[in-house]
């Protein structure tokens, strides 16, 4: 399944549920599949055994950026990074990928587009992401009755390689599917 790993698990925002579905998926890969993990994060938020975890301290000269060359240096499996939030942090999480490491890591966006756009913003090429992208998750937390509920849009495969072509098209609005803000606001009309 995966070509020249990179994902992004894309969250809205603080309170989107995006770390503890990361930490969801890590526990996956390390007891269902074996992995090697190691993360670097802003701060780490949950103490995991047998996973090497890094805590960003730009005071002591440890960033994004930094860390990640060093994770190289294990050559873990899969590599969390926590945010990608610079041009430094998204061409070393690109370097990692086109490795043959999964990279799996947040981007502050609103939608799967938004993600995209980012890092395009960030510097990454569209040729790039289209070797090195394997999917976007965009994540929503929801109130449900009396639970909270995550809800996911999915972006991957023939969906992700048609995103790649309508935005070589100049289409940067199209997607093959009704996308989770078009889905949340059918639902809330609905309900009205």
């Amino acid at each position: 399944m995966f070509f020249t790993p990179f994902r992004f698990s894309n969250g809205a925002c603080t309170g989107s549920g995006k770390t503890t579905t990361t930490y969801a998926f890590i526990d996956y890969l390390k007891h269902h599949l074996g992995k090697s993990i190691v993360t670097i994060e802003d701060p780490v938020e949950y103490q995991q055994p047998d996973i090497v975890q890094m805590q960003v301290n730009e005071s002591l000269g440890m960033t994004y950026d930094v860390g990640i060359k060093e994770i190289l240096r294990h050559d873990p499996d899969v590599i969390i990074i926590g945010e990608i939030r610079d041009n430094q942090t998204a061409h070393q999480a690109l370097r990692a990928a086109f490795t043959g490491h999964l990279v799996i890591s947040t981007v502050h966006a609103k939608n799967v587009m938004g993600t995209i756009t980012r890092l395009l913003d960030l510097g990454i090429s569209l040729q790039e992401l289209e070797q090195a992208l394997v999917g976007v998750v965009n994540q929503r937390l929801i109130q449900k009755e009396d639970e909270r509920k995550a809800i996911f849009e999915l972006c991957f495969g023939e969906q992700l390689d048609h995103l790649f072509s309508q935005i070589q098209q100049g289409n940067l609005c199209s997607l093959p599917y009704k996308t989770l803000d078009e889905e949340l606001f059918e639902c809330q009309h609905h309900v009205s």
